[in-house]
C-alpha cells in the first residue's frame, strides 16, 4: 500500500535532485483571498519567515510584479530584511529580469547559503526561476531544466509549471516583455 505524501508546506522545495542550494514555493501569505493592496498582514507573512529560517534559507529571490508588492500591509522587503533575509525582486516583465535573477542565484551560491525563489503560487514564474539556474549552473537546456524542474516536483509533491518557451525567451531576451 503506498501513501502519497502530503504537499510540502508552502509549495516548498529544492529544484532538482542535483541541487541543495537553490529552492522554489510560494509568495510569504499566499491566498487567492488576499490579492488586493494591502490585504497581506505581518501576521499572515511570519509562518512563511518561521518555516524557511527552519529549513536554512537565507536568501530570497521575488519573481513578483510591481503590483503584487502592492498586496503586503508592511512592504515585503522591509519585513524580510527585518528578519535577517538577503532579499532580490525582479518581475519577469521587465528589461534587466535575466540579471536579476542570476545576480541573486549567483551570490547565494558565492555565499554558500540556500535561496528560496518565488512567485505568486510558486508554480509558473517561480519555476522559471529553478529553470534559469538549472541552465546556468549544469549547462542543461530549457527543455531539460523544465522536464528536471517538472520531475523534482513530482517527486516532492509541490506543483511547479515552467514553461521551455517562456524559459528559452527569458534566457535569449532577458525579459519576457513582449
Amino acid at each position: 500500500f503506498f501513501e502519497m505524501a502530503a504537499t510540502p508546506r508552502f509549495n516548498y522545495s529544492r529544484c532538482s535532485d542535483r541541487d541543495d542550494l537553490v529552492y522554489g514555493c510560494e509568495r510569504p501569505g499566499f491566498s487567492k483571498d488576499n490579492e488586493k493592496p494591502g490585504a497581506v498582514s505581518d501576521a499572515d507573512v511570519e509562518p512563511w519567515i518561521a518555516y524557511m529560517k527552519g529549513n536554512g534559507v537565507k536568501r530570497v529571490l521575488s519573481l513578483l510584479g510591481d503590483d503584487e508588492v502592492q498586496w503586503y500591509a508592511t512592504p515585503i522587503a522591509d519585513t524580510l530584511a527585518a528578519h535577517g533575509f538577503h532579499y532580490s525582486r525582479t518581475g519577469v516583465f521587465v528589461d534587466g529580469a535575466l540579471e536579476v535573477i542570476l545576480d541573486a542565484l549567483k551570490g547565494a551560491e558565492d555565499a554558500g547559503e540556500k535561496i528560496v525563489v518565488h512567485c505568486s503560487g510558486g508554480s509558473g514564474r517561480g519555476g522559471l526561476g529553478l529553470g534559469v539556474w538549472l541552465v546556468h549552473k549544469y549547462g542543461l537546456s530549457a527543455e531539460e531544466a523544465v522536464a528536471e524542474v517538472m520531475r523534482h516536483a513530482e517527486q516532492a509533491g509541490t506543483n511547479r509549471k515552467p514553461d521551455a518557451g517562456k524559459l528559452t525567451t527569458l534566457l535569449a531576451k532577458g525579459t519576457l516583455k513582449k
